[in-house]
This record gives structure tokens, sequence and C-alpha cells, in this order.
């Protein structure tokens, strides 16, 4: 409020200051014009008569009316014409009788010319109490310095009560943010913000509410793997425990079988802990890449040549589609090793024999796209929006007779994102599944 009111105050003084001067200016340049013709005039009536005496004669009340004193000194310095008040002392050199003349910097000067001779001087001062400017112009500037005022107050009462809302409105809309970031930092994560308008506080509180929705996505998703590990566990330290005790109490005995049913469980255990170390090497690699300069297309052939065994092995045919041309991209080749190594291998694990996998990569405009297409069981179409979650799996039994923990695809899509790429899935059950990557322009 104090600095709109010192806003007003300041405007108003600066345009009052630039009327005040330009006015000023306004009634020096008139008054020297009336000086000036003042001067021509005696020029003109001594160019007539000749000489001071006689042009005196015609003079009254010519200064009067125009509201100006004027005194001509001839040559000689003597005084030969004085309209003024309290005129006197005629003839006297240099004598300036009434005090109109004793006003600092009042009185103008000019040579008076007649016939291309000068003849004398005239010295001019405005006749008012206060110069130059007459009542008029005193009652003029008066009227627009309250004009000025007036609007000034205007403003301050328009202005004021409409910022007073404003404030308020603002200060609503910023306490209602506060409150609930001060909520959501003690743990309620349902907090979300009213978006009323479309300014910078509506920006404030959308954006305050996506973040509370990414916060509660982030808790979803770490509940949700919190169970994804216990469930995890939960069956392979079941079939241990029971074993254990059925050999504590004589129940089985610790031969090569039931050995081998021990020993499966703890390999499932095993390879949790590994896929668990894998996801969280992921999201280190994922934070920092080292890119280079690599031939795509090379790096493709590379992994699909080391993982050909693996295939043959299983009776599934790999096919390979390669541009002739460098496929040039900006990319750590070991993260894209291993997202290439985990779409290989959830194709593996889904393809039955006599089946086949078909990976091709081309350039497309400014974009590198690679496929990998398998000819496997399929993906029901309900399922296709959570398969890169974290340890999702599609068979709900969760079976290990295909494999793997659920973490391949969801390590796939982090190390493409953090390659500003993009991966997505088509699927039609029964038919087979493709992966497509999308990697960005080079640059």
């Amino acid at each position: 409020m104090v600095s709109i009111l010192l806003s007003i105050g300041l405007i108003g003084t600066f345009v009052n200051y630039i009327l005040n001067s330009a006015f000023a200016t306004y009634i020096q340049r008139n008054q020297d014009i009336r000086n000036q013709q003042i001067v021509e005039t005696l020029s003109s009536l001594y160019e007539t008569y000749g000489d001071w005496q006689r042009v005196r004669a015609q003079l009254p009340p010519m200064g009067m009316m125009m509201g100006t004193a004027v005194r001509v000194v001839d040559n000689n310095g003597r005084l030969v014409v004085d309209l003024s008040p309290g005129m006197g002392m005629m003839g006297r050199r240099g004598t300036m009788g009434s005090e109109v003349w004793n006003r600092p910097g009042a009185v103008r000067e000019a040579p008076i010319i007649a016939n291309g001779v000068q003849v004398g001087t005239a010295y001019l001062t405005q006749m008012g109490r206060h110069g130059m400017w007459t009542a008029e112009d005193l009652w003029f500037l008066g009227r627009i310095n309250y004009s000025i005022i007036l609007a000034g107050l205007l403003a301050a009462v328009l202005i004021l009560p409409a910022t007073y809302f404003l404030a308020r409105n603002i200060t609503a809309s910023i306490g209602q943010v506060t409150r609930a970031a001060k909520r959501l930092a003690e743990g309620d994560l349902n907090q979300r913000v009213a978006v009323h308008t479309r300014d910078e506080i509506g920006v404030l509180a959308e954006t305050f509410n996506l973040m509370a929705d990414q916060l509660q996505g982030q808790e979803r998703l770490r509940k949700k793997l919190i169970g994804d590990i216990a469930h995890e566990l939960k069956t392979p330290l079941t079939t241990l425990r029971i074993h254990l005790e059925a050999f504590q109490d004589g129940i089985l005995i610790p031969d090569q079988k039931n050995l081998q049913v021990v020993h499966e469980e703890v390999m499932s255990l095993v390879k949790l802990v590994q896929d668990l170390q894998e996801l969280s090497a992921a999201d280190a690699q994922a934070l920092n890449l080292v890119k280079i300069q690599t031939d795509f297309g090379e790096l493709v052939e590379g992994v699909v040549q080391k993982m050909r065994p693996l295939f043959e092995e299983k009776d599934i045919a790999v096919e390979l589609h390669l541009s002739p041309s460098p496929l040039l991209a900006k990319i750590d080749p070991d993260a894209m090793t291993r997202v290439l190594h985990n779409l290989l291998f959830n194709a593996y694990k889904y393809t039955a024999s006599q089946g086949k996998v078909t990976v091709a990569v081309a350039r497309e405009g400014d974009q590198i796209v690679m496929q990998v297409s398998d000819t496997g069981i399929g993906i029901p179409p309900e399922h296709l929006p959570h398969i890169f979650e974290r340890f999702y799996r599609v068979d709900p039994s969760r079976t290990k007779e295909t494999g793997g923990t659920g973490i391949g695809l969801a390590i796939a899509k982090e190390l493409i994102d953090a390659h500003q790429g993009e991966i997505r899935v088509a699927s039609t059950p029964g038919v087979g599944s493709t992966f497509t990557v999308i990697l960005p322009p080079i640059s």
C-alpha cells in the first residue's frame, strides 16, 4: 500500500514538474514575442519621426496595454522613454526608478535599429507582481496543479481498494499453497490446491498439484516395490522353511531330490538379489551416462551375434536387418547394450521353439529406430500400460517357467528415458510382440 501511494505521489510530482516547466516555457516564448513586437514598433516610430521626443508622444498607453514596462536609453546613455509605474528622474543616466526594474533576471535588453543604425537600447520587463506571469496565467497554472492533485487522490481512492482486494486474494492463494505444502511435507500426499486463475498464482497451484501427483505416484511405486519384493521372497522362503522343518522333524530325508528343491529355492533368492543389484546399478547408470558417438548398427550387430547361440539352442531363428550406411548416435554403449540384451532376452523367454525373432535398425528422418519383434505368446491389451513397471509380469501366478522377476523391461525403459529417447510396445496375443526404441538426433 505504501509503495503504491509513493508511486502515485512521485508520478504526480513528476507530471506537475513537466507541466509547470512546459507552461513556463510557453509564457516566456509569448513574452519574447511581445518584447520583439514592442522593439519593432519603437524602431518603426523612430524611422517615421526621427527623434525620441516625438516618438514618446506616440507611445502611451501602448506599453501599458501589453502589460510590459518599457524604458529606452539613447546612444548617449540618456533615458529618453519611460513607460512604467512611478515614472520619474527622466534624463538621468541608468536610472531604473520603479521596483519592477529591480527583479533579478526579469529585465530584457534589446537594441533599437532604425534605417540600419542603432539609435538606442530598449529595456523591457513585465509590470505584474509576478513578472511575466499574469493573474490569468497563475489561475490557469493553479487549476492544472489542482487537477493533478485531484487526479492523484482519485487514483488513490480507486486503486487502493482494488489493490487491497488483489493483495488479499494473492495472500490467501499463497497461504493455501503454503498450508498444503506443509501438510504434504508431514506426509499427507492427498493434498491438492484448487486452481481458480490462469496467472502466476494459478501456475504455482498447478505446479504444486503436479508435484503432489508425482510424489503420490512415487509412494505407490515404493509400496508396490516393497510388496513385489515381499511376494518374490515369500515363495522360496516358505519352501525353504517347510523343507528345513521337515528335515528337522524327520518327515523328509535330506536326500539328493529334496536337497535339489532347496538348492533351486536358494538360487531363486540369489537371482532376486542379483536382479535388485542390477536394478540399483541401472538407476546409477541412468544418472551417470557417458555418451559418445557410436555406430548404433554395429553395436546391435555385436549384441545379436553374442546372443545368437542362446536362440539356436532353443531352435529360434534370429533375423537382423541393418541399414547399409552407418547409424551414428550419441549414446552410452554399455547402457544401450543392456537395453538390447534385455529386449532380446525377453523375446527369448516368450518365444516358443521354431519361432522367430527379428531385429531391425534404420534411420527415420533424423532419428534412429530399432524394432525387436517376436512370434511369442503376445501380451493381453490390459497389461500393455504396465509392461514397463518394475516387477510387473503378465502371468498372474508368477511362476518361474518363463523366468525372471519382471525388471528387465523396467531397466530398458529407464535407460532409454535417460537418453531422452522413447520405447513403446505393440502386441497381439497369440501372434507376438514388437518393442520399438527411438533414439533422438545425434545433436
